[in-house]
């Protein structure tokens, strides 16, 4: 949880709404301008429990991809894609540490 709170915070800059880390599943929560992001620390979990996509993909929309791509490239984040140029969206994933998909995505 350590690891997760300071990738969303410290370089995702994501407000943190709730902190319940004495939980048996440490939980936090943030706020992304209407939308809560909440994570729970899950110790252990099979393999088979995993949806075969590898899950949902959090994405952030954003004015300008190009910028907000480098702008986190400066906190030490890798990206997974380039930019991709769909025909209605530009979109650049990345992981967050424990191997979470997210992206950033500017509608065009």
């Amino acid at each position: 949880m350590d690891r997760a709170l300071a990738f969303y915070k410290d370089k995702l800059g994501l407000k943190c709404t709730r902190l319940m880390l004495n939980l048996p599943h440490p939980w936090v929560e943030f706020d992304t301008e209407g939308v809560i992001l909440a994570l729970e620390e899950v110790r252990t979990r099979e393999a088979s429990h995993r949806p075969p996509w590898g899950g949902a993909v959090v994405s952030f929309q954003v004015e300008n991809i190009e910028q907000a791509k480098a702008d986190l490239e400066d906190k030490g984040i890798q990206f997974t894609t380039d930019i991709l140029d769909f025909e209605k969206v530009k979109v650049a994933q990345f992981e967050d540490p424990d191997g979470n998909r997210l992206e950033l995505h500017e509608r065009l």
